[in-house]
């Protein structure tokens, strides 16, 4: 039996079902009223005996969803900011290692662009986003690489390739030899 059909099931044969269930792979997210949340996980877990949820609830007004972190506010509202888990170490990919400079500039864009959309409160955000540049220079990695990032500008687009081929990948080479071919309207897979 498919998580859909369990979910399927369980919430239509509820009688106090939640008001949101969301769903990422097997990482669900729901409301429900506090005086049914327990007989509502006892139930979803008889549907089917292969699959078993278990339950995380709210402690203080807030729960972690994915590497989010929800809190709800006194007036009812949600904010939203980011989760990191106790063992969460702040290292990534080392600026310094052997991997294409690609690599490197995604590592820094995936995480300042967590913050912008993750992250509800602007204050936050820019706390957030200094202790990213703060927590990448630990990891190597220069302060050029965050200019880009810092308004969340997008770049300007490139002219379209005329061609294209392949290169193998050499540290520092490579990247250089992709900008000359580039330049001259010659396409590369990115590395």
């Amino acid at each position: 039996m498919a998580m859909e059909d369990v979910e399927e099931r369980a919430l239509t044969s509820f009688p106090n079902s939640p008001r949101i269930w969301e769903r990422y792979v097997d990482d669900t997210f729901n409301i429900i009223k506090e005086e049914f949340c327990d007989a509502f996980h006892d139930h979803i877990n008889t549907i089917e005996p292969s699959i078993k949820f278990t339950i995380e609830k709210e402690v203080n007004g807030t729960v972690a969803f994915l590497d989010v972190q929800i809190q709800r506010e006194g007036n009812g509202e949600l904010t939203t900011d980011i989760f990191r888990k106790k063992t969460h170490t702040n290292r990534y990919l080392n600026f310094n290692s052997s991997h294409p400079l690609n690599h490197k500039r995604s590592v820094v864009s995936s995480l300042m662009n967590r913050a912008k959309t993750l992250i509800s409160d602007e204050t936050k955000q820019k706390q957030e986003l200094n202790f990213i540049k703060k927590t990448l220079r630990q990891n190597g990695y220069p302060t050029r690489m965050f200019r880009n990032h810092v308004n969340f500008q997008k770049l300007p687009d490139k002219p379209k390739p005329i061609s294209s081929t392949t290169i193998p990948y050499v540290q520092e080479l490579s990247e250089k030899i992709r900008r000359i071919l580039e330049d001259v309207k010659i396409r590369v897979p990115k590395f």
